[in-house]
């Protein structure tokens, strides 16, 4: 979940996201700025969460639940409400 050209996405909210993952039992790795920022890097804010679930089929179902409770889209500089995608 990527939001593009480093400016925040109205509504933002990382805490959320990783909850709605959690909450599904998606199994995942935090990468990115995010994550060198959780571990203390001494860089600026992020405006999106960088994850790398497990590949199994039964996880990325449980992905694909989570992701569309969020209703997650793909950003980008063409549409502004993001474009729906299939998963």
């Amino acid at each position: 979940m990527t939001e593009n050209s480093g400016n925040a996405t109205p509504g933002f909210d990382p805490e959320q996201i990783l909850s709605t993952l959690n909450t599904h039992g998606v199994r995942y790795v935090v990468i990115g700025a995010l994550a060198a920022l959780a571990h203390g890097a001494p860089i600026g804010a992020t405006y999106d969460v960088d994850v790398t679930p497990s590949r199994d089929g039964e996880n990325l179902e449980r992905l694909s639940q989570a992701l569309s409770n969020l209703d997650a889209h793909i950003r980008t500089a063409d549409s502004a409400d993001g474009l729906l995608f299939a998963h």
